[in-house]
């Protein structure tokens, strides 16, 4: 059951289209061509953004995501420029530069190469057109690293994000932020994403931080316990600026989403399989340079640094414990491997949040657009001020609201009791109307709506709220109040 629908009718996305296209035909030349502006956004796929330190697994992710090995992962040319991976049925890659102009890029549908056709200075972006299921629903945009700095007010964050990442976040829809270990740096880097996006109506719903690389967590035993703990004290360090923390082996990822684990590295793996003695095999996995130099193996040093490329040491130590389970070929090989990094989750997520519930984090992008059009805009201005505000009382809209209030319940100046966060995390976490009131089948889902809803409304009449905190929570019981009828609805 789905707790808001796409039709032509209740269709945010459609209401505001038609809104762009009756400013167009009477405003000013100026007003008119920005809302053209929002009204062919609106037309895109929904923009997540890619952000994170340098060499924190950015573009490892983006090929993950894709399925294919085609961001530049080395440090070359491309990963000095935002790179925008959109769907197309013509692959394609092309650097546009800061004049606006278009230079083809030699592109074979396999990795960018590492040279670029002008100098990377004068590059503004790169555009990569892919024929790729999960682009037709989004549109990827890798970043350059953020720098590693000590980040200690607005200024020194916005020097980190540096200006192609600070003005590729600006046009964030939703983020993807990769960070091997949240510390205060990242958190004042994601504040000043946070307020790059305030205009846009930028909240933690439009957030998820990914614990990258949490392979290198230990070296030995399953770093995923680690992690696991490492997800809590991130959420807590980063409340009220990301929507989930999800720890990910970015690698594992994208070697077996990609398709480059193969047989050969398969029967590597068997090769390495067949040294039985727990002391051998720890002295053999110790590092890098003793799996390469260990000797007596059925497998030469060349397979085994292939291996070490594709899956790392985590990854084959992982590969060996499941071969001695009994796994064993390519194919459940990978199959295993993948289910170890984390990146079903991560990918659960990003359907969840960004893709099922992209029409409204689009909608509420473009509302905030245009406002921000209408008070430069005279008395043309006023009118849209008018036209927008008469969209936002309909009840199709109700869903935008809840985005304004996980902006003002992420401050930390509110202090919310834990079990109104977690409904306020779950209606923004997916469109699943079980999921968004926390219920298992077979339970009530009426019950929950209106156990919810008292919850709320007990909340936000307490006088010590302030008008902003009140509004916030009206916005939620809404919400709260719509499932509520829709699951009467679907009773009769």
């Amino acid at each position: 059951m789905k707790s808001h629908t796409a039709n032509s009718e209740s269709d945010p996305i459609e209401k505001l289209r038609a809104l762009c296209s009756q400013v167009t035909e009477s405003a000013t030349q100026q007003v008119a061509g920005s809302v053209a502006a929002v009204a062919s956004q609106l037309a895109e796929p929904l923009r997540v953004v890619v952000a994170g330190g340098v060499s924190s697994g950015k573009s490892t992710l983006v090929n993950a995501l894709i399925g294919r090995r085609v961001a530049a992962v080395d440090a070359g040319e491309c990963t000095r420029v935002v790179t925008e991976f959109r769907y197309g049925h013509q692959e394609t890659a092309t650097a546009v530069d800061l004049d606006g102009a278009e230079h083809r890029i030699a592109f074979d549908g396999h990795v960018l190469p590492a040279e670029l056709p002008v100098p990377v200075d004068r590059v503004d972006r790169i555009i990569v057109r892919l024929s790729n299921a999960l682009l037709q629903q989004i549109t990827i945009v890798d970043t350059p690293g953020v720098n590693t700095v000590t980040v200690e007010n607005q200024t020194a964050a916005e020097r980190a994000l540096g200006v192609q990442t600070t003005t590729a976040m600006a046009g964030a829809e939703a983020v993807l932020f990769l960070t091997p270990h949240a510390r205060e740096a990242e958190a004042a880097i994601l504040e000043r994403i946070a307020d790059l996006g305030r205009d846009t109506g930028f909240s933690s719903g439009n957030c998820i931080a990914v614990l990258s690389k949490v392979d290198l967590l230990a070296t030995e035993g399953d770093p995923m316990a680690i992690a696991a703990r490492l997800v809590d004290t991130t959420r807590e360090r980063l409340d009220g600026l990301v929507g989930d923390v999800v720890p990910l082996v970015g690698l594992l990822a994208e070697t077996v989403e990609a398709a480059r684990f193969t047989e050969r590295d398969a029967a590597t793996v068997a090769a390495l399989a067949a040294v039985d003695d727990d002391l051998d095999r720890e002295d053999m996995l110790l590092t890098a340079q003793d799996l390469l130099g260990w000797p007596g193996l059925e497998c030469d040093e060349e397979d085994r640094r292939r291996l070490l490329d594709r899956l790392g040491l985590y990854g084959i130590r992982t590969a060996i414990e499941l071969h001695d389970d009994g796994v064993s070929g390519a194919a459940q090989l990978a199959a295993r491997l993948v289910d170890r990094s984390g990146f079903a989750l991560l990918r659960q997520l990003l359907v969840e949040r960004f893709a099922e519930r992209s029409r409204v984090l689009k909608a509420h992008r473009a509302i905030e657009d245009l406002r921000r059009i209408s008070y430069a805009a005279g008395s043309d201005g006023r009118r849209l001020r008018r036209r927008i505000e008469r969209i936002e009382l309909d009840p199709s809209m109700i869903e935008l609201g809840l985005i304004d209030s996980l902006r003002i319940f992420g401050s930390a100046d509110v202090h919310m009791p834990h079990e109104l966060k977690e409904d306020l995390d779950r209606l923004s976490a997916s469109v699943d109307t079980r999921a968004r009131l926390g219920v298992t089948e077979g339970e009530d889902l009426a019950a929950a709506a209106l156990a919810a809803i008292g919850r709320w409304s007990e909340w936000s009449g307490d006088p010590r709220r302030s008008p902003e905190e009140a509004n916030a929570a009206h916005s939620v019981r809404r919400v709260l109040e719509q499932i509520w009828h829709e699951t009467q609805e679907s009773k009769s």
